[in-house]
């Protein structure tokens, strides 16, 4: 459980954050970011099916675990920033779990 390959969220989360920082740059008041869905959740349509969140829910065991997206998410934020890599993806120096750059 929480070992879900979810590098599509990094992707997504990353992408987001540059397009923040830009936004910074070019002097619009950005003054926060509410990432993606914490848990998985219900989704009203799908049920439970959709895995969406940083954070795995087993219901029936009631437990959690953190995802790939999920821990480097929380590095970035530990860091208050993120390292951009013009040759792609880095957090903390290091490309994000799951994509080509860190196999």
């Amino acid at each position: 459980m929480g070992t879900e390959h979810d590098p599509d969220r990094i992707e997504f989360i990353y992408d987001a954050l540059r397009a923040a920082h830009r936004m910074i740059e070019d002097g619009l008041p950005v003054s926060s970011y509410i990432c993606c869905s914490l848990l998985d959740n219900l989704e009203w349509w799908d049920g439970h099916r959709p895995k969406s969140g940083r954070v795995e829910v087993d219901r029936p065991a009631q437990e959690r675990s953190v995802k790939p997206s999920g821990r480097w998410y929380g590095a970035v934020t530990a860091g208050n920033g993120l390292l951009i890599d013009p040759s792609r993806k880095s957090a903390a120096g290091q490309a994000p779990p799951g994509t080509a750059a860190a196999q």
